[in-house]
């Protein structure tokens, strides 16, 4: 067989339902639609929204069982689904414009904030900062300990826990002087553009611009959004080697090969376990499509994949040896066995001799209050009762725009995992796998299976319309209509469920006060006020690649110890003012000038020379 015989996807693939018997496919989807209402009463609450959600689905009924308004949109809709290759170009233009307005709009809506919060961006702002310097870490800071923090490692050099993809990314922003969540936001508004464009072509346009619709509304993809987080970038970079793979498909080319292995080997050292969850579906599609090749373009395919990901795999070698001192531990790992002991995936059973190894008040306290319980309760006799009360509802909570959609989830699968569909649809049975192995289920950690869901959600239609051909399209008008309507009356609004969240109120007032600090240089001393929430950490020295370069320096308060603070920049930068923070009373004390708070330390002896 020639290399150029392959199945082509320049149009989209035709209507297809898991290959359903005929006979049976009524009752087959019939059965499945009664599973969903059950889903949406059992896991949804059987939650139906607001009056403007019941509107918009009262409209959508009309609307189709009207035969002179129902062919007109259908004429409409049929034009949606079948366009040519410029006009998903354009389109897909348009949706990536569309899109980061809609993102930009929304967080400004709810009053979501612009700045750093979480201690994972300020953790990603650092090793962007080194990265901007040319370095992927830094030496060890001589008195570490008064700059430990969340998710960095100390010793024994300083840098981030984790992998560079995402800095990689983000680090753009810091060369160009532009705001830092610029980046973020253009990368999600790609995703949704990206969206749009391979649903098209694994299903069809109005596919596409339903899944487009249903990723942008999400609330845990807007939530991700406009942060220095690493869920965006692995899901963009994942898009991109299945964009890439569409390609490929039809040409064999080899700069398709290559961008295949490349984005993939990027997705691979931005945040590894999403990476498996999203591109072991597409390495198995690629398999499958080699097969048919001759060996030597099959063996001239992987070659070109695998060189495109090599220069990502050596930096992360590169990374993991001059981090943690060996070649097969994640700078991740290394943090977690020190600061987060019993928390790699699996089951462990609580031991409460291990604690963290870091004496920082904040770590015990964050340990104790947030990792000891999830330990606990992570175990495999409670998983079920997890996944059936917890971690489900929050998924579909999560990454469906509203409840009511979860009727067609199961009815969907029929289309999704069918043809090469499964390539986006299968993320999430991966997903489900893998965090079902870990102790914490966040809601950012979902951004990135928000293309699945939306994918099964968007292949119920044409697999229910297609079960009663008298109905075809009556039923396809109405399930896109309603589709767009529940999206539209669901957006952000001060109500339940259209809200996202971003909070860190206290840390946000402590920046607040520290801006208005005129005299620099200088260093902020923070005691530990266990009032405060553990993870809402001041000590960030997000300034620059080193804590001493920086013109405010923040420290922890260390009580006795400050005296080495005092001495080591009165060695360095002896007019640096000195300042302890009272979060409580949202005071700032003045102490003294380095110089002088460590002459102060000396010994009388020293003092008057004998």
């Amino acid at each position: 067989m020639r290399e150029s015989q392959t199945a082509s996807v320049d149009a989209p693939l035709p209507p297809d339902d898991g290959h359903v018997p005929k006979p049976l496919r009524p009752v087959i989807v019939g059965l499945l639609l009664i599973l969903g209402v059950q889903s949406w009463l059992v896991v949804g609450d059987g939650i139906w929204g607001r009056p403007a959600n019941l509107y918009a689905l009262g409209c959508a009924a009309l609307i189709a069982l009207l035969p002179p308004t129902r062919d007109r949109l259908d004429g409409f809709l049929q034009r949606l689904r079948n366009p040519t290759a410029a006009s998903r170009r354009v389109t897909m233009a348009a949706i990536f414009v569309g899109a980061a307005a809609y993102l930009y709009v929304a967080a400004r809506y709810q009053g979501r904030p612009f700045e750093l919060r979480w201690p994972d961006e300020f953790s990603y702002l650092l090793q962007m900062r080194m990265l901007a310097s040319g370095r992927l870490w830094m030496p060890a800071h001589p008195l570490a300990d008064f700059f430990d923090t969340f998710y960095m490692i100390f010793r024994p050099v300083y840098a981030s826990q984790y992998s560079p993809g995402t800095a990689m990314l983000f680090v753009p922003a810091l060369w160009l002087g532009a705001p830092l969540w610029l980046i973020p936001l253009l990368a999600s508004a790609a995703v949704v553009g990206l969206t749009y464009r391979i649903v098209t072509e694994l299903l069809d346009g109005l596919a596409g611009w339903l899944a487009a619709l249903l990723v942008c509304s999400s609330g845990a993809f807007r939530l991700v959004s406009n942060m220095l987080l690493a869920q965006t970038p692995v899901l963009l970079l994942s898009l991109l080697a299945v964009w890439a793979w569409l390609g490929w498909r039809r040409r064999h080319q080899a700069w398709q090969a290559i961008s295949i292995g490349l984005f993939a080997g990027w997705a691979a050292i931005t945040r590894q376990v999403d990476a498996v969850c999203l591109l072991v579906p597409l390495v198995t599609a690629i398999a499958l499509d080699l097969r048919p090749l001759r060996w030597k373009a099959a063996a001239r395919s992987i070659v070109l994949m695998a060189g495109g990901m090599s220069p990502f795999l050596a930096l992360q070698l590169i990374v993991n040896i001059g981090i943690t001192g060996h070649w097969s531990t994640l700078p991740w790992t290394l943090y977690a066995s020190r600061d987060n002991p019993q928390t790699a995936l699996g089951f462990h059973r609580f031991d409460p001799t291990l604690r963290p190894a870091s004496p920082l008040p904040q770590k015990q306290a964050m340990y104790d209050q947030m990792m000891v319980p999830a330990i606990q309760d992570h175990q495999p006799g409670n998983l079920l009762r997890n996944w059936r009360d917890i971690r489900l509802p929050l998924l579909l909570r999560a990454t469906l725009v509203h409840p009511l959609l979860i009727i067609l989830l199961p009815v969907g699968l029929l289309g999704a995992f069918s043809r090469r569909r499964w390539v986006i649809a299968a993320s999430l049975a991966l997903f489900v796998i893998f965090y079902g192995l870990y102790l914490l289920f966040m809601r950012h950690y979902l951004a990135v299976i928000v293309p699945a869901v939306a994918v099964i959600v968007v292949a119920a239609v044409d697999v229910v319309a297609s079960s009663w051909p008298a109905r075809r399209t009556a039923l396809r008008t109405f399930l896109s209509l309603a589709m767009v309507g529940l999206l539209v009356t669901s957006q952000p609004s001060p109500n339940r469920l259209g809200l996202d969240w971003a909070e860190a109120a206290d840390l946000g007032r402590t920046n607040q006060d520290l801006s208005i600090l005129g005299d620099r240089p200088s260093v902020v001393l923070f005691p530990w006020d266990s009032a405060r929430i553990p993870d809402e950490e001041p000590v960030y020295n997000v300034e620059s690649a080193s804590p001493d370069d920086a013109t405010l320096i923040r420290a922890h308060d260390l009580g006795p110890r400050n005296r080495e603070l005092f001495a080591y920049y009165a060695q360095r930068s002896p007019d640096r003012a000195f300042y302890r923070y009272h979060s409580g009373a949202r005071r700032l004390e003045y102490l003294g000038r380095a110089r002088d708070l460590a002459d102060a330390q000396r010994p009388l002896s020293d003092n008057t020379g004998g």
